[in-house]
Order: structure tokens, then C-alpha cells, then sequence
């Protein structure tokens, strides 16, 4: 804690003083840093849906490039191809099931 003049009054003053106790000039106090929170009132379900949503959706946008290259290569007729298929089927549902808990996250810290 080091001692500064007061522009006012020239009174020795702490630099962490909001103002001067003598003259009650208004000090800016660039040294006294504070600290901002912010607090999250997502439930622990909803981050956990949130999670499983995310990955549906992932899984379903990364397996149309991945069918297309293996249709291409000659592998149409293989199981892995259904299932693709199956998680390109997923893909619009994540998005729903995405819109769906944006709301309710939304109407939670409402």
C-alpha cells in the first residue's frame, strides 16, 4: 500500500482510497481491480442433454462425407453403410432435439 497525493488538497492519501478523506475528492483507483462472476444457472440435466445432442449432431454431419467415399469406392452394400445412413437419419433430429433444449435453457434462467 503506497501513499499518493490528493489532487485536491495534497493530502497524503492510500492509493487504494476510493476518495480523500479530508476533502472527499473522488479518487480513480486504476490499482484496485475487480473481479466480475458471472454465475450459470443451466441445470446439470440439460448440460448432459445438451452434451448428447451435440454428439448426435456431429455424428450424423460426419458420416454423410464418409458415405458418400465409401459409396464412391464401391462399399454400397455393406452394414457399415447402414449404419451411416442411420446416423444421417439422426442428424435432423439432433437439430430439433438441440432447438428444443436451447428453449429450455433459455425458460430456466428466465
Amino acid at each position: 500500500m503506497a501513499l499518493i497525493s490528493c489532487p485536491e488538497c495534497n493530502a497524503e492519501i492510500s492509493n487504494q482510497a476510493n476518495a480523500c478523506p479530508k476533502c472527499a475528492y473522488p479518487i480513480k483507483n486504476s490499482s484496485a481491480k475487480v473481479k466480475v462472476t458471472e454465475v450459470q444457472f443451466t441445470k446439470k440435466k440439460l448440460k448432459i442433454h445438451r452434451t448428447i445432442a451435440l454428439t448426435m449432431f456431429y455424428l450424423g454431419l460426419f458420416s454423410l462425407p464418409l458415405m458418400s467415399i465409401l459409396e464412391g469406392n464401391g462399399y454400397g452394400d455393406s452394414y457399415f453403410i447402414l449404419l451411416l445412413s442411420i446416423l444421417w437419419i439422426i442428424l435432423p433430429i439432433s437439430i430439433i432435439y438441440l432447438l428444443i433444449l436451447r428453449i429450455l435453457i433459455w425458460w430456466n434462467h428466465a
